[in-house]
Order: structure tokens, then sequence, then C-alpha cells
């Protein structure tokens, strides 16, 4: 059986919903465990939509880049990044990456991520870095595989719905 197409292009101003959607859709999806439910029960898309509407207008500038990987002409996973936001050393950093659950898998993480890496090598960045919450291993192993390495004793603690969790870095040299 033959694995499906993905496709990871720039984002355009008219994809901000479909992005939308699949923010609140992994993270309903994938931090049920991590994150209280009535944070995530409160996502909404219409809610994400003005934020992603301004980040793409804000992308156009150059200073941040967000791709979308598409498959069968629908939008799957996206990720979007930009200058290190906590961390002068770091010349770049990924601020979120995710793909449909039922999309995972089959590349588009991957190809995302080169993307962005490839974003970066032209804007001169030679230091990228995520935070990724340290109870979330499927993303961590990626992370790895695609040659991150783990900031030792950088971490950081984010709040959601009352509850702390905690968050570590993972940076790459290009």
């Amino acid at each position: 059986m033959n694995s499906p197409m993905i496709n990871v292009r720039l984002a355009q101003i008219t994809d901000a919903r479909a992005i939308s959607s699949v923010h609140v859709a992994v993270w309903q999806s994938h931090y049920r465990k991590t994150i209280p439910d009535v944070f995530l029960d409160n996502l909404s898309v219409d809610k994400r939509l003005e934020h992603w509407q301004i980040w793409l207008e804000e992308a156009d500038y150059g200073n941040k880049a967000i791709y979308v990987a598409e498959c069968n002409d629908q939008i799957i996973g996206f990720i979007s990044g930009g200058p290190c936001r906590d961390d002068e050393e770091m010349a770049a950093e990924f601020y979120a990456i995710y793909v449909k659950e039922e999309f995972q898998g089959l590349g588009a993480g991957k190809k995302l991520l080169e993307a962005f890496f490839t974003w970066c090598k032209e804007k001169a960045h030679r230091t990228i870095c995520c935070w990724v919450l340290e109870e979330n291993p499927n993303s961590r192993k990626f992370y790895e595989g695609m040659g991150g390495k783990l900031s030792e004793g950088l971490t950081k603690t984010l709040t959601y719905a009352l509850k702390d969790v905690r968050a570590v870095r993972y940076e790459w040299k290009l």
C-alpha cells in the first residue's frame, strides 16, 4: 500500500482557519493526560483564529516562518517559528509543530521540521531550540530522532488551568 503524498509549503493568510483547527484538534487529543480537561475543553477554532491570522500577517515580513503540511489538499499539520524568545545564544526557535493524530508517522513532522531548518539556514540562523512538555515522550523521541539534543538543566514551568507542567528544551546546531 502506498503512503499518502505529503506536501509542505509556506502558509498563507487563507490557511488561518485550517491551522487553528489542527492546533485545537491536536491539543485536545494529545494532551488529555497532561493538561486539565477544563483547559482543553475551552479551546476553540474561533478563539485560535485571530491568533493565527496575526501570526500569518507577521510571517509575511520575514521574521517568522509558518509552514503547513497537506495531504489530498487538506492541511494536516503545521510548524511555526522565528527568533528565540528567551535565550540570546539561540538564534531561532520553533514555537509549535503539530500533525493531526491520524496522519502521524507518515513523515509530515519530519518534512515540516526540515522546511523550518531550511528557512533558518536561509536566515543564517545556526542554532535552533524548542520547548516540549517533559511528559511528552513521543515528541521528545521525535526531536531526538531529528538530531535534537536535550539542553541539560534547562526547564521551565507552564501553568494550564492551575496545573503546573514542566517543559524541557531541545536544541540543534545547523
